[in-house]
């Protein structure tokens, strides 16, 4: 699981949603088999609580097929085998209240049809000190009754006397990449979502769980966590755009990526909470305690413009952040990841390191051409909460004061040597095991170890241990470059059963190892352009073979 928690756990809860329940028929409507199976998981992983966070039926509330849908989805929901709360979607109560949306605006009658059902939509659970807000979005900025009730009513929740813990639930979420962002399909719009977000931040909520996007993202506001849900029903086709890669012919031009369905596991312990993703396809469970870190070479937090499409945004470019390999790090139990000093220098990357360190344990090591300049040595000491350590290629210049300095020299193909007759070109950085073997074992009085280069034509084991040996030996810190790459631009490494294998070695050996960094080049696979390797997580942001290899490491392979 992903998130920093202390103390026994309090309330486990399942968070599902959009799940777009249909009629029943021959067949069984995809969306209905698949909701079917969440309910089943949900009832074998002994949790407390249900949640549904909208759009349970996939007809509009103005179709004449919506009760038939609702009989449908009684049956599903029925079997869960703990109680079950569930708040509405636009596709449950009406569209939030623009002239421009696709579909009918929420509606008093159709918000009672659904509380007749369900119980008012906007409510509080209790469980000791945590509190549940439960909330109807699609009312917020509607103008009808039930919107001054339901603002009243969170008001009067939030100011009752005592100590809680808050946690929010609504369909929308507020946002997508920025707390100020213009109205789009699918956000909040203003007053209520400036109005919601402040109630929240000023009672210290910890975290909001949203849905209606059927894809996952993570974001942060004012210290509140903010999670967008995965689907179960299927994915929306627009998200997709931030795939690299188009759709197969079998995922439906980006509505049947079956790999992003689920659920979501949140465990709230006794200091903070953690949540888990339940995938309905290539499920596992978090990995046990792996120490390995990964090179983060592609973007990783890159916002995207959407392009202007009927029925949603047909009007303006809704932009969203891509999380793919954000959220792929911390389902795959990755707590160490490597980044070159632009990254960490961008006022927007840096505070998202700050946030995934904060709260969810990220740990960076950041790497630079030296010399470092001066201001850039005081920025780094200043994140010195999230940054682990800094590597410097080269010069060192104005070593960072309270930060560990890794030297690492250059590595050309030049240098490097090898096979004369192939044009070899290839830059890097790191010592080999000889290189190191010859350094003076006294350090520069700002550094504290080296880099070790091990390419993927080197055997694992027997380098990294002698190198850790060495290591010990001399009371010199290291960071070991895993390589996944060969040895030569256009040569491809794709072979995942040699790949998980030094995978595997790699994790067992560095978690025996705590005192040094072992980095895994690389994490996103390279599957175009130069030294075309395989990484844990493919273009799409689903874990390779060697991914899963990781993922499923047993308590066998670890010390």
């Amino acid at each position: 699981m992903n998130g920093t928690t202390k103390g026994s756990a309090r309330l486990r809860i399942a968070l599902f949603g959009d799940t777009h329940i249909e009629p029943e028929g021959d067949p069984q409507p995809r969306s209905n088999r698949r909701a079917v199976t969440v309910v089943e998981r949900i009832n074998r992983n002994g949790l407390e609580l249900a949640l549904h966070l909208g759009d349970v039926v996939h007809p509009l509330p103005s179709m004449a097929s919506a009760e038939a849908a609702w009989q449908a989805a009684d049956a599903i929901l029925g079997s869960l085998r703990m109680p079950l709360e569930v708040i509405p979607g636009n596709h449950d109560i009406g569209d939030k209240p623009l002239p421009w949306l696709p579909a009918k605006s929420v509606r008093a009658d159709w918000v009672e049809s659904f509380e007749a059902r369900f119980g008012p939509a906007c409510r509080a659970i209790d469980h000791g000190p945590i509190r549940l807000l439960l909330l109807n979005a699609p009312l917020l900025n509607s103008g009808l009754d039930g919107e001054a009730m339901q603002w009243r009513q969170l008001e009067e929740l939030l100011a009752e006397p005592g100590e809680r813990r808050l946690f929010a639930f609504l369909h929308y979420p507020p946002y997508l990449v920025a707390a100020d962002e213009p109205s789009t399909y699918d956000n909040l719009d203003e007053p209520g979502r400036g109005r919601l977000l402040a109630l929240l931040a000023d009672h210290g909520c910890e975290a909001l769980f949203c849905g209606h996007l059927h894809h996952r993202f993570l974001d942060r506001h004012a210290g509140m966590a903010i999670y967008t849900l995965p689907a179960t029903g299927f994915t929306r086709r627009d998200y997709v755009e931030t795939h690299p890669l188009a759709p197969t012919e079998d995922q439906e031009h980006g509505r049947n990526l079956a790999t992003k369905l689920g659920f979501l596991e949140l465990v709230i312990h006794e200091q903070g909470y953690c949540t888990r993703f339940h995938r309905l396809e290539n499920d596992f469970a978090p990995p046990a305690g792996h120490a390995l870190g990964v090179d983060l070479r592609h973007p990783w937090c890159e916002v995207r413009a959407l392009p202007f499409n009927p029925p949603t945004d047909a009007f303006q470019r809704r932009r969203v952040r891509d999380d793919r390999a954000v959220l792929a790090l911390l389902d795959l139990g990755i707590s160490h990841a490597r980044v070159p000093l632009d990254d960490f220098l961008d006022p927007a990357l840096r505070s998202r390191m700050s946030f995934l360190a904060a709260c969810h344990g990220v740990r960076w090591t950041v790497f630079a051409l030296g010399p470092l300049a001066p201001d850039v040595a005081e920025l780094l000491s200043e994140s010195a909460g999230m940054i682990e350590a800094v590597e410097i290629i080269g010069d060192i210049g104005s070593a960072p004061p309270r930060l560990p300095v890794l030297a690492a020299p250059l590595i050309t193909a030049h240098d490097a040597g090898g096979d004369a007759t192939n044009l070899a070109q290839f830059t890097g950085w790191g010592l080999s095991l000889e290189a190191l073997r010859a350094l003076q074992e006294e350090l520069s009085p700002c550094v504290s170890g080296y880099v070790l280069d091990l390419p993927w034509q080197q055997p694992f084991a027997a380098t990294a241990r002698a190198a850790t040996a060495l290591a010990a030996e001399r009371q010199w810190r290291l960071h070991v470059t895993v390589g996944l790459m060969g040895a030569r631009p256009d040569l491809a490494v794709t072979d995942h059963e040699a790949i998980a294998a030094r995978v595997r070695e790699a994790a067992a050996f560095a978690a025996r190892h705590p005192a040094h960094l072992f980095f895994l080049d690389t994490f996103e696979s390279i599957d175009r352009g130069y030294f075309v390797r395989q990484g844990l997580i493919d273009r799409r942001g689903d874990p390779t073979p060697v991914g899963l290899a990781l993922a499923r490491l047993g308590a066998k392979d670890q010390p």
